[in-house]
């Protein structure tokens, strides 16, 4: 095989070979870029498979893009094998963006839209979302209609009152008897009817809460034995 290198002011650098056969280019002996006779090139590798084939077992070591001054974008390997992609997105030099197929990935160069162009939260998504479970106390939560279901949080060390409201109107309120003696608690959600309550104190003891009287807005419970802390559960309708 021969291989020909011409040079015009009409058609350039050409390096041809004057048979089917396939181009390297070395250094020292040692072929850094190969092409075969399908045009397929290899970078790291004389067998190329696709179009841009490259090869490194080193690891990170991959294809860049470079404006001069900073890496925009890098497709590189990771893990100690070399074995797991990954793909970096840089702002000014700082990668913002970094998906790897094993390990952690994040975007931090603004909001993600799912279903949409233009978001205006951290995760916008227009559609519906499947999930498995949800972590947090969902405080600060906005945009849920009441009319289906609103709740606060429940422990003896929490004085706050609410109510779940389920789609069939049935309703369940937690209440906080949060002082001593009797006390009358308005409910965070009034009923049209109610169907009945339980009271528990908060100590132990001989002490106990019981209901004094109950309606469709409130309820009124005191202590006996002993002067208790407690909560009620009421159960109602709301139409």
């Amino acid at each position: 095989m021969t291989c020909k290198v011409n040079a015009d002011t009409t058609n350039g650098l050409k390096l041809t070979s004057d048979t089917s056969g396939e181009i390297d280019l070395q250094t020292n002996g040692t072929t850094k870029v190969h092409m075969d006779s399908s045009g397929n090139v290899g970078i790291g590798t004389s067998s190329p498979s696709n179009k841009l084939d490259i090869e490194s077992s080193t690891q990170y070591k991959g294809l860049e893009i470079n404006n001069g001054s900073n890496i925009i974008a890098e497709l590189v390997g990771f893990g100690t094998g070399n074995d797991a992609g990954g793909l970096k997105l840089r702002n000014s030099g700082t990668s913002t963006v970094e998906l790897q197929a094993s390990g952690n990935s994040f975007i931090n160069g603004g909001n993600v839209g799912i279903g949409t162009t233009s978001p205006s939260q951290k995760l916008d998504v227009n559609g519906t979302i499947n999930a498995t479970a949800f972590t947090g106390d969902g405080s600060a939560l906005t945009g849920i209609s009441t009319s289906d279901i609103a709740a606060a949080s429940i422990g003896t060390s929490n004085n706050s009152n609410g109510y779940i409201r389920f789609t069939n109107n049935l309703v369940i309120q937690w209440l906080r008897k949060s002082a001593t003696g009797t006390q009358t608690i308005t409910y965070p959600l009034a009923m049209n009817q109610y169907y009945g309550a339980y009271v528990a104190g908060v100590s132990t003891g001989n002490g106990h809460v019981r209901v004094h009287s109950i309606s469709t807005s409130s309820i009124t419970v005191s202590n006996a034995e002993q002067n208790i802390l407690g909560w009620v559960l009421v159960t109602g309708r709301k139409t």
